[in-house]
């Protein structure tokens, strides 16, 4: 199991997304163990129809220079498997090891997870680490595999910036685009609002137009009657 290389060939993400990891410093026990949320990238590598590799990647989105990469290839699988007592072929393990962090992950919204993914650091700068997958139960903890992750070398550390950056860049450029058509949409909106106050005012003022008409010509003929009714009155012989 190497760090990560640049890999030529097809890849094929099986999962990308965050964990929470219970965080195992040098020389600490499980129980004393402190949680963090990190990204998991989990992509098997094609590089010829019979050699295949499996990059797992472990990311802070909130630290850019936190950055843990692991490659399975298909002879190392074969040491691992001897090593742990794997009872899978590599064909399978890619998506096996999934399946498990799932599990960690379905079972860490419970009270008591039986299932969980730890993170042993090693107590020196730029060491090994181990990501490993343990059951909890009142026996022991019972570790069902455990992956060995580098931290990233110089290169693929300026690689990853530079993809950070290019991401960064287009989440920007989506969320100046989005502000953008939000802004010509709030403009629309309020000049279909002045349109429809402009059309309202102009009714309005046309209604009390009309009602000033239809008030003096009332008043007019009301004026009229009364007259009317005036030299009736008079011409009454007394």
């Amino acid at each position: 199991m190497d760090a990560f290389k640049n890999i030529g060939g097809d890849e094929n993400t099986l999962f990308d997304g965050e964990v929470i990891l219970r965080i195992v410093e040098s020389g600490a026990s499980l129980s004393s163990a402190s949680s963090r949320c990190l990204r998991l990238l989990i992509q098997l590598h094609v590089k010829t129809p019979s050699s295949k590799e499996l990059l797992v990647r472990l990311t802070d989105e909130q630290d850019p220079f936190t950055l843990y990469t692991c490659v399975v290839r298909d002879d190392d699988y074969i040491s691992l498997r001897q090593h742990q007592g794997l009872l899978i072929d590599f064909a399978a393990f890619p998506h096996k090891f999934v399946e498990l962090v799932r599990n960690c992950i379905q079972e860490n919204q419970t009270n008591s997870p039986r299932f969980v993914l730890v993170l042993k650091c090693s107590g020196e700068s730029g060491g090994l680490s181990s990501l490993e997958v343990v059951e909890v139960n009142i026996f022991k903890h019972l570790c069902h595999l455990a992956l060995t992750l580098a931290p990233a070398s110089t290169q693929h550390q300026l690689t990853y910036l530079a993809e950070c950056c290019k991401t960064l860049k287009a989440k920007l450029a989506s969320k100046e685009r989005e502000s953008y058509e939000n802004e010509q949409q709030l403009k629309q909106q309020i000049r279909h609002m002045q349109d429809i106050i402009a059309k309202t005012s102009n009714e309005a003022q046309e209604m009390r137009m009309k009602l000033e008409q239809e008030s003096a010509l009332s008043s007019e003929k009301l004026t009229q009657l009364l007259h009317q009714e005036k030299d009736k009155f008079l011409k009454v012989p007394i």
